[in-house]
């Protein structure tokens, strides 16, 4: 297990959890959702295609987690139910890496180094409500 971060929800009920790992030369990026201080047992992987890292997660306020993470040199995100599931997935920027993300109340602030400059992006609500991919 290397690079990971772990996020609790807003009502103190999920602790969410990233990490990525190095599986035969080639770094994925896993997840999984528990209750506060338990170790997690099982994981999810976020099915994205080549070489995955830096992951970042943040709850989110109705008790799902944002993950956002370089693939590739992109930044791609994924939305965690609160079970732990992945519910949808988008690669957003065509370069990048580097990602930090913070949550306010009704969307989420992306950064990330793109050639030498700080880009952001934010994802909001409506992104998040849409019918998953």
């Amino acid at each position: 297990m290397d690079g990971g971060q772990v996020a609790l929800s807003a009502d103190g009920e999920s602790q969410f959890s990233t990490w990525m790992t190095d599986e035969g030369g080639k770094r994925r990026l896993f997840f999984a959702a528990v209750k506060p201080g338990e170790a997690p047992e099982g994981s999810g992987l976020v099915d994205v295609q080549g070489q995955q890292g830096h992951p970042v997660i943040a709850p989110l306020s109705d008790g799902r987690a944002l993950i956002v993470f370089e693939a590739n040199d992109t930044i791609g995100a994924a939305l965690l139910k609160a079970d732990g599931t992945v519910e949808k997935k988008q690669m957003f920027a065509q370069r990048g890496k580097f990602p930090r993300l913070i949550a306010i109340k009704d969307a989420v602030v992306v950064a990330w180094e793109n050639g030498g400059e700080v880009q952001t992006c934010r994802i909001d609500m409506n992104w998040w409500a849409a019918k998953a991919d």
